[in-house]
């Protein structure tokens, strides 16, 4: 018997909303969460949200795309109560062997994500993976920013451009 792509789609779907539950509980008692803050998969009105923003990343029309037809990938939105304060979205290779986070974005008109929306990304990015059973989470093709690597620094370890099959390199945080 064969299983269809909604029990597919629906699987990952689960296993998702695993992982944001536990991201979610580990993050309560290390960052101050925002008000009324919760995880949730993306879906086309977040994406359209999240294109409206001052200096969207024109790449979130792959991102809508990826999130329908490849039901493993990974994709999160971050909420304070209706307000979208953050978005990141990756795939996740046939092997299951890691889950990247391709893109990966603020909110730039709220401050209740500030600090945040990475190491929020993230932690959710490691609980999807250990739910699925991969090995780490690549960050790829990080914003070239001093701050914004010296935040990366506290996930995992760089691997430099020239050495990374990403133009941009990549971070590995290993689960293992």
């Amino acid at each position: 018997m064969s299983t269809s792509r909604k029990d597919i789609g629906h699987y990952y779907e689960v296993m998702r909303s695993k992982a944001f539950s536990r991201a979610t509980a580990q993050a309560a008692p290390a960052f101050p969460l925002p008000h009324n803050f919760y995880m949730a998969s993306l879906n086309k009105p977040v994406l359209d949200t999240v294109q409206t923003w001052d200096n969207a990343l024109a790449s979130w029309d792959w991102a809508r795309q990826g999130s329908s037809t490849r039901p493993r990938h990974f994709h999160v939105a971050l909420f304070s109560g209706w307000e979208v304060i953050g978005a990141a979205f990756g795939r996740v290779p046939k092997g299951k062997t890691h889950v990247r986070i391709d893109l990966m974005q603020r909110n730039p008109s709220s401050t209740a994500g500030k600090g945040l929306v990475t190491p929020l990304c993230v932690l959710a990015a490691v609980n999807y993976a250990s739910v699925i059973q991969a090995r780490r989470v690549l960050i790829t093709n990080p914003v070239d920013k001093e701050d914004v690597h010296r935040q990366y620094e506290n996930f995992g370890t760089y691997v430099k451009k020239g050495y990374s099959p990403f133009a941009g390199g990549h971070y590995v945080v290993n689960l293992e």
